[in-house]
Order: structure tokens, then sequence, then C-alpha cells
């Protein structure tokens, strides 16, 4: 997750050059996010543990069953980030700032991280389905490519390159993040039903 991190903190550093009202629209959209983001990695944390001994026990239902309550969990969480964002957006900026154009701009990051959660929910499941399955060079692979390959240069030239150089160019940032965490996830999701798929190989294989 340094991968995440670490582009994460790059894109703000360019963000910054755009003005204080950007920057602090961003770190409000981003804080929240990382609200969202420590109770899934909790709960992928917990998902990857209990895969990791029904994968000992060589119990493919076990397997199953930790990957569907972890992916549950985690939409649960995701949608109720979502809702929350949706419902209460001016009462969730307020606890940051007053200002009205920081508060204008954070709305429309805001809109923009629901959708990014709804994602990453995908995403950070997936990852550690993969992880425990000791299969970490795929997704390092498809983070350093999507993230610092697609989302920083093409962040930078729909904000800053393309831009007007105001605040607002933020939003070109975000839309590069968005579109850099679907590609990873359709990649990471295209190896887990990999991994689905030899489950139910093997739980056909083992069935009387």
């Amino acid at each position: 997750f340094f991968l995440e991190t670490g582009v994460f903190s790059v894109i703000a550093l360019l963000i910054a050059t755009l003005g204080d009202h950007a920057i602090a629209a961003h770190q409000i959209a981003f804080n929240i996010w990382d609200v969202f983001y420590i109770p899934m990695i909790s709960v992928g944390s917990a998902m990857a543990t209990r895969i990791g001994h029904a994968i000992g026990a060589k119990n493919v239902h076990g397997v199953r069953l930790a990957i569907w309550v972890g992916a549950g969990l985690s939409i649960f969480i995701g949608l109720t980030f979502m809702v929350l964002l949706t419902l209460l957006p001016n009462a969730i900026i307020g606890a940051y700032t007053q200002s009205p154009d920081i508060t204008a701009l954070a709305l429309q990051l805001l809109r923009l991280a629901s959708f990014f959660i709804l994602i990453d929910v995908v995403q950070i499941v997936g990852s550690f389905v993969l992880r425990a399955y000791k299969e970490t060079r795929f997704p390092f692979i498809v983070i350093t490519l999507c993230y610092w390959g697609i989302a920083l240069p093409l962040g930078f030239l729909l904000g800053i390159r393309f831009g007007d150089g105001s605040p607002s160019g933020t939003i070109g940032f975000w839309y590069a993040i968005i579109i850099g965490i679907s590609l990873a996830t359709a990649l990471i999701t295209w190896r887990v039903r990999g991994i689905l798929k030899r489950l139910d190989y093997v739980s056909g294989a083992t069935k009387p």
C-alpha cells in the first residue's frame, strides 16, 4: 500500500500548486476517503487471515465463505459511506471549513469520492484475496502501472497541463485517480475470478 499512499502524496503536492482552496478541498475529500480506508484494511486483513487458514486446511468451502463474508462486510461499509456522503455532504464539509469557495469545490470532490469508494471496495477485497494466495507480484505490477503510469500522468495533464491553473483543476486529478483505480480493479478482479474458477474445479473434483 506504499505505492498508493506514495502516488497520493505526489498528487497532493501537484494540487497544492493550484492554490490554497484546491489543496484544502482535496484534503477534505481525501481525509474522508481515508476514514473509509482504515476499516476496509481491517476487514481485508481479517478476511485474508481466514482465507489463509482455510487454504492451509484445504477447506474449499471455508475459502469461499471467507471471501463472501469479507466482500459482504466491505460492500456494507462502502455503501454506508456512500449514503453518508450523498445525504450529509454539507454537514461533513462544515466540520472542516466554513469557506464558501472551499465548500463549493469540496462538494464536487465528495461526489467523486463516493464513486471512488465504490470502486475501491472491489479493489481492496481483490487485493487481499490475492495476498492470501501469496500473489503479491501481480497487484504490485497492476498498482504501479495504473497509479504511477496512468493516474499520475493523466492527472497532471487534466489538472495542470490542459487546465486553466485554477482550483477546479483538482477535479481533473480526481477523474484521473478514478480512471486509474477502475483499471486496477478490473485487472485484479480478473485475477481473482481465475482463483474462484480453480476453487470451483477443485470443489467439483472432490465431490463423490
